[in-house]
């Protein structure tokens, strides 16, 4: 799946894509994704048929997924 997304190129050079990345890079006071690519962090985020399936349907999400939501829709509403 990653390697697909890495042939297209385009993906990650979408500019809400760009502006999201730059939001969570600042938000790293640790630096814990400093050697991560703007690929890399985003991979969680897309889901094959496989990883859609796996996911619970009831279930509270862990709240790294609910910060990163709410910088996903900070960043919308700067646009």
């Amino acid at each position: 799946m990653t390697a697909k997304i890495a042939q297209q190129g385009s993906v990650v050079d979408a500019p809400f894509l760009i502006e999201l990345v730059k939001l969570w890079r600042a938000q790293d006071t640790n630096e814990a994704w400093e050697g991560k690519s703007d690929l890399d962090l985003l991979e969680p985020y897309i889901l094959n048929r496989e990883r859609r399936r796996a996911l619970p349907i009831i279930g509270d999400p862990d709240p790294n997924t609910l910060w990163r939501l709410s910088c996903s829709s900070m960043r919308s509403a700067c646009q």
